[in-house]
């Protein structure tokens, strides 16, 4: 999905989300262990360059990504393990959206990331 993504955009914004990203997502890369957890960074690492990309491509949209955090979810599946730390419940991790749409102090962020 990403390719196709990043396919669809002009050269210009193609070339502005490399500069703006490749070393960011190397970093995230080199942080991470090897195997699933990698992939998983690094899409978090190009969501947030797209996020940023996007804001700036349009100044008249707010444009934010956020995340609930770890919660206990059916995403998971059935075999989700919750032995290392307690998961939220969805409730609270939907409190991060909530603020962003109606937090007044928020109301100007654009190309941020909220958690």
């Amino acid at each position: 999905a990403g390719l196709r993504a990043a396919a669809v955009l002009a050269p210009a914004d193609r070339e502005a989300l490399e500069a703006d990203t490749v070393a960011d997502i190397r970093a995230a890369a080199a942080r991470l262990a090897v195997g699933s957890e990698t992939v998983y960074g690094i899409s978090k690492a190009a969501l947030n360059a797209y996020t940023k990309l996007a804001a700036r491509t349009y100044p008249a949209l707010r444009v934010n990504a956020c995340s609930p955090g770890f919660c206990r979810t059916e995403i998971a599946g059935p075999n989700a393990d919750y032995s290392e730390r307690e998961p939220k419940a969805p409730a609270l991790g939907a409190d991060v959206v909530v603020k962003l749409l109606f937090d007044d102090a928020l109301s100007q962020a654009t190309g941020k990331f909220f958690k």
